[in-house]
Formats: structure tokens, sequence, C-alpha cells
């Protein structure tokens, strides 16, 4: 839900809705490119269009991609009057 596809090197790109599907215009003149899928919390997954059929439906899955954040302390002083 909610990944961001872009074709690679270029503006062109969309969000998948909710359920996941997206439609994505590849101008002809990026057709010999690379559709990049990312999104938060997941690896990006890089397909050349030449290997995805219109006609087809096509399921990509995002390996997850955990990040340990180093810990951080927060405090504070009471200020006096």
């Amino acid at each position: 839900a909610y990944a961001n596809i872009g074709i690679e090197n270029s503006a062109a790109g969309t969000l998948s809705n909710a359920d996941g599907t997206f439609s994505i215009l590849v101008p002809k003149s990026l057709s010999n490119d690379t559709l990049v899928f990312s999104a938060l919390g997941f690896g990006k997954k890089a397909i050349p269009l030449i290997l995805l059929k219109p006609e087809l439906t096509h399921t990509i899955l995002l390996n997850e991609k955990a990040i340990q954040l180093n810990t951080i302390t927060i405090a504070a002083k009471r200020e006096r009057n």
C-alpha cells in the first residue's frame, strides 16, 4: 500500500493505492528503462520495463528493511523563577 513507483532517472512516477494497485503511463521514449518500487520500511526493487507485460497482472513484493536507530536520552531541567 502507498508504494512509490517511478521510472529510473526520470520524473515520471506514481503512488500505489491502499490495496497496492497502480497505473502508470510510460512514454515511448522511456520504454527501455527500469521501473523502481520503494516504500518506507522496505528495500527498493528495480524491474526493467521490458519484463512487464501491460496485458498481465504482476505482483511485486518488497522485502522489509528494518533500521536500528541509536538510543537518545532527553532530559529537562526546571527553570527557577
